[in-house]
């Protein structure tokens, strides 16, 4: 049975090759981004930077936005996140 720390060791030098390999397989570069969905500021990134780096490399990137966080709409219809609080709509 091999040792904890041998194992570790190997392990981790396995990794960067079939990293590179799983790399050179693929014609995309794949990008998850988690995101608060009614944040103000993450509406702003998504239809700002990250739609301009998209549109300049669609050929090259795979995007997956991952709707994530905790953003309430209240019975009053308030909407509020971490860091903002929004109107009424």
């Amino acid at each position: 049975m091999l040792s904890t720390p041998i194992f570790s060791q190997f392990f981790a030098l396995l990794l960067p090759p079939l990293h590179i390999a799983t790399l050179a397989q693929s014609s995309f570069i794949q990008i998850g981004v988690l995101f608060e969905s009614l944040c103000p500021d993450s509406i702003d990134f998504i239809l700002g930077p990250l739609s301009d780096a998209e549109a300049k490399f669609k050929q090259h990137i795979q995007l997956e936005l991952v709707p994530f966080g905790k953003a309430t709409i209240h019975k009053d219809g308030e909407i509020t996140c971490k860091t903002h609080k929004l109107n009424k709509n």
